[in-house]
């Protein structure tokens, strides 16, 4: 079964890598991941997945391939329905060089599980990462609606536990990613939420 949705969310360079992650995780799932968050990544727009559901040990086996349909299968899993596998595999990917891994990254931070989104924050404390600063100086509008969704979780969820949505871990770090990138200017700071 082609899974069209996944070829998408990678450069054009790794189909091969990409036709080896799909082998290996099978096609028990639907046929293609649900459909996301379009991003530029080195020229080339990318269509970043929402879900993927493919069975959590193929996703294991396929990330032990190594090189890039490894990493491939830890990106893919990142956008994993579980957020254990979404966990474990972001922290693969975390430090990886590599430009069509920082969004998978980068996307974790508009969620609402804050273990994952505290992990990341703290991994980019303190840093500066050009491949980071160059994804989100291209891709500065999705950033800002990544904030905007932070936002709202710390809104529904986590208001009472951080004072401010600028102390929330996922507001802080998209805050300064912008404001490294240059784009907290462009676009202007976000609207402040209810009872900030």
């Amino acid at each position: 079964m082609l899974r069209r949705g996944e070829f998408n969310a990678f450069p054009s360079h790794l189909t091969d890598d990409v036709r080896v992650v799909l082998g290996a995780v099978g096609s028990d799932g639907p046929p293609d991941a649900q459909t996301g968050s379009p991003v530029i990544v080195c020229g080339e727009m990318l269509c970043i997945p929402y879900r993927t559901y493919d069975p959590r040990a193929n996703v294991t086996n396929a990330i032990a391939l190594g090189g890039n349909a490894g990493l491939i299968a830890a990106c893919l899993g990142s956008r994993h329905h579980d957020g254990y596998v979404r966990q474990a595999c972001v922290t693969k990917l975390q430090h990886m060089p590599t430009p069509w891994v920082v969004p998978y990254v980068i996307e974790l931070l508009g969620e609402y599980v804050i273990e994952i989104s505290n992990g990341i924050a703290q991994s980019l404390r303190g840093q500066h990462n050009d491949l980071v600063t160059d994804f989100v100086r291209m891709n500065h509008l999705h950033v800002r609606r990544l904030l905007q969704r932070a936002i709202s979780y710390w809104n529904a969820y986590y208001r009472y536990v951080f004072p401010t949505w600028r102390e929330f871990p996922a507001c802080a770090a998209l805050l300064m990613l912008l404001e490294q990138s240059g784009s907290a200017v462009m676009c202007g700071q976000p609207r402040a939420a209810p009872l900030d």
